[in-house]
């Protein structure tokens, strides 16, 4: 992506995650997140289950949006 694209800081990320449960992909949606908050941008996780270990690495200041379904393809509704 173009160098334009990111000075543009009020751009709004929105991560799917289907929960914070220790793994490869979650890990790094969380560094993720981390890394466009702290470069400016406004950060939002929508997660299935707001649970696991790596809640705790997500910056606190990022919103996170727990859905609380079972699945992914049952948060498509909400």
């Amino acid at each position: 992506m173009s160098q334009l694209y990111f000075k543009n800081k009020s751009k709004h990320y929105v991560l799917l995650m289907p929960n914070f449960n220790v793994g490869g992909a979650e890990n790094f949606f969380i560094q993720l997140a981390n890394d466009l908050f702290n470069e400016g941008f406004k950060v939002s996780i929508l997660v299935c289950q707001k649970e696991g270990a790596l809640l705790a690495k997500i910056n606190p200041l990022i919103e996170i949006i727990n859905l609380n379904t079972p699945r992914v393809s049952f948060s498509i509704p909400k």
